[in-house]
């Protein structure tokens, strides 16, 4: 999608907006193989997890908020943020923390399971954890 679709239009922009040519030439330098770029993607968004992780283990509380979606293929995927008082920038903060396949079946037990094993795998203490919030679907509850 990037060499096909992308990185024509991003030609096009240099070139009219940034002079020409020249710019054009700069663009075409950038190594824009799809495999590149979703390898990049990849890299960054583990690097950003593991510094939220990092974060919410040195916290004093934390708070969950929660959603189940079902895809095209009704598969059933849960949504995860965190919330907590981020004492660097003094103010509540609120990130994405995850989205994971849960099955076909996205009932409260699976949905339970799955935070679990990731707080588990990620050393995140359930005591910490001081509210959870959904949107009363009935998976949920």
């Amino acid at each position: 999608m990037m060499e096909k679709v992308l990185m024509p239009c991003l030609e096009i922009v240099a070139g009219l907006l940034f002079g020409g040519k020249p710019a054009v030439e700069k663009v075409k330098k950038v190594s824009h193989c799809d495999n590149t770029v979703s390898r990049r993607c990849s890299i960054l968004s583990a690097d950003v997890e593991q510094q939220l992780l990092k974060k919410m283990k040195y916290l004093p509380s934390f708070s969950i908020q929660l959603d189940e979606t079902t895809d095209v293929s009704s598969e059933a995927q849960l949504i995860h943020f965190c919330k907590f008082p981020d004492v660097e920038k003094q103010k509540l903060s609120e990130h994405y923390l995850f989205c994971r396949l849960i099955g076909v079946h996205a009932n409260a037990e699976n949905i339970f399971g799955t935070i679990d094993k990731y707080f588990q795998e990620n050393d995140i203490d359930w005591k910490k954890c001081k509210s959870v919030t959904t949107d009363g679907a009935g998976a949920m509850v």
